[in-house]
């Protein structure tokens, strides 16, 4: 299972290093502000149609979370317009280490303080070395 998860993810990572350059090409053509509403568009009715499909999860849940759940989405559309915009002026692969590198970093610090209730899982010495590492190879590939 761990595998699967593992294959799941990774395919998940290549479809965002596919998507981000297809994102700033529309963002330098067409805007990135109407760019990100037009594609998110998309987006949000191809997971409607699945919805759709596989029948209306409850909607009455929502009404249950925290006001902090539904600042995912600006958060997102946020780095989805930085990732964007830095794109054609630094490369894919620049804009995506340092993405990832960034990501790595914070997602350590809020797993060693258990973020939102999540399982805590404390800094060690082998998640300071996979930091530095993936520090130097986002320097590395930046050069």
């Amino acid at each position: 299972m761990v595998a699967l998860m593992f294959l799941a993810v990774f395919i998940a990572g290549s479809g965002i290093a596919v998507q981000m350059p297809m994102m700033a090409i529309a963002a330098a053509r067409a805007g990135l502000l109407p760019s990100l509403i037009v594609i998110n568009s998309v987006g949000v009715l191809g997971i409607a149609l699945v919805v759709l499909v596989r029948g209306m999860p409850l909607l009455s849940a929502w009404s249950s979370l925290p006001w902090y759940a539904f600042v995912a989405g600006p958060i997102g559309m946020a780095a989805m317009a930085m990732i964007a915009f830095s794109i054609p002026r630094i490369g894919v692969s620049s804009t995506l280490v340092i993405s990832i590198a960034a990501q790595l970093c914070v997602a350590v610090a809020l797993d060693h303080i258990g973020f939102l209730g999540l399982e805590a899982s404390p800094i060690g010495i082998p998640r300071i070395s996979g930091i530095a590492m993936v520090a130097l190879g986002a320097w590395l590939t930046t050069q």
